[in-house]
């Protein structure tokens, strides 16, 4: 089984698990139809042991630069699939087909509590600042669900969270 993206104006409108057989069967009976096969496995150039994760042995398994997603963008002159531009601030990387945020991701993505238990910070790009921001987390509660607190900044230059002002916190999610 293998999956497959469907194109319409060079932008995918679904994503499939079948055999190719059935697309054939598609092409014939559906000639203005546009499928083209994609790899769950592969991911910004890059091919991965579907068993292990680590990168394959073998990259010429790699097929279309990243696995196709609803709303991704087909560019046939590279045969890549092309994610959504995140923020207006990130840049294309024509090396992998992906966009990149031209602020390094925080090192440090954990905190202690209070109970000196090690939580995760829930970490997010504040596109109005071009800084990442990030709300503690205890652990318990349902992250999509709850009303994050963006209480904290990236200091780039002291590679360390900072507080934000308080007319700065961003509670937007």
């Amino acid at each position: 089984m293998s999956y497959f993206a469907q194109i319409s104006n060079n932008t995918v409108t679904a994503v499939i698990a079948a055999k190719q057989d059935y697309i054939d069967w598609r092409a014939q009976n559906f000639p203005n139809e546009i499928w083209i096969q994609t790899s769950y496995n592969t991911r910004a150039g890059v091919h991965y042991d579907p068993i292990t994760g680590i990168p394959s042995e073998n990259q010429s398994k790699a097929l279309r630069k990243n696995f196709a997603g609803i709303g991704y963008f087909y560019d046939s002159k590279r045969d890549a699939f092309i994610p959504p531009k995140p923020y207006a601030s990130w840049l294309f990387d024509e090396t992998t087909c992906t966009w990149l945020c031209s602020v390094t991701f925080p090192i440090t993505k954990t905190y202690t509590d209070s109970n000196n238990v090690e939580q995760a910070y829930f970490i997010k790009w504040d596109e109005k600042n071009l800084r990442w921001t990030a709300s503690k987390t205890t652990g318990e509660e349902d992250i999509f669900v709850r009303k994050n607190v963006f209480t904290k900044y990236w200091n780039t230059q002291s590679l360390t969270w900072e507080n934000l002002e308080k007319n700065e916190i961003d509670d937007s999610i």
